[in-house]
């Protein structure tokens, strides 16, 4: 993620990159085809909100391209909004010069508070089964209205920073200190460990 964070801002300052992180339809209890439309119609709105844009649609690992690309062809792209697919990077490289990720309940948020990225959860008409809104890591939205005015939000400096605080305080909560010395501090707990079990 280094990488990430050291390219930033190679890309257009005034087109706006979304990455929608998509997921199956099985991945998630509750989470419909018609939920999963409605979710991308709520990215769009975000987009729109924010034009000019450009959706970046990154599938799943496990979900069908077919499927994926019908569901996104079905909706009419708004004005100033493009719509691409991405078919040969990784989220990691993605997340370069992304203005928000937009997702229904994947872990691409923690990906996306270690790029310095705001991310925004999609919630519609299934029950919450990840906690990513409060533990902070996200901007929670339940439709196209919600999605459209977190966008515009997020046009402020001040907003924009609050988010991203929010989501770097959720992460080292989850996940410790991203100082990149976590395999040091793996190895001092298992030093400490054996040294307690060695002496009863």
């Amino acid at each position: 993620m280094q990488a990430v964070r050291s390219k930033r801002g190679a890309g257009s300052p005034t087109m706006r990159r979304i990455v929608y992180a998509s997921q199956p339809v099985f991945d998630r209890p509750g989470l419909t085809a018609a939920e999963k439309a409605a979710t991308f119609t709520a990215v769009l709105a975000a987009a729109a909100a924010v034009a000019p844009s450009e959706v970046v649609v990154v599938p799943h690992p496990n979900e069908s391209l077919g499927r994926l690309e019908r569901m996104v062809g079905a909706q009419a792209s708004p004005p100033g909004v493009s719509v691409v697919f991405e078919r040969t990077r990784d989220l990691h490289e993605v997340l370069i010069d992304a203005w928000l990720l937009a997702t229904a309940s994947s872990q691409s948020v923690f990906e996306a508070a270690i790029a310095g990225v705001p991310s925004m959860t999609v919630d519609i008409g299934a029950r919450r089964i990840v906690t990513h809104v409060e533990e902070g890591f996200s901007i929670g939205v339940d439709d196209a209205d919600s999605a459209e005015s977190a966008a515009r939000r997020l046009l402020s400096d001040e907003v924009r920073a609050h988010a991203l605080a929010r989501s770097r305080t959720a992460l080292r909560a989850r996940f410790g200190e991203l100082d990149g010395r976590a395999a040091v501090r793996a190895a001092d707990l298992i030093q400490a460990m054996v040294e307690g079990s060695q002496e009863r």
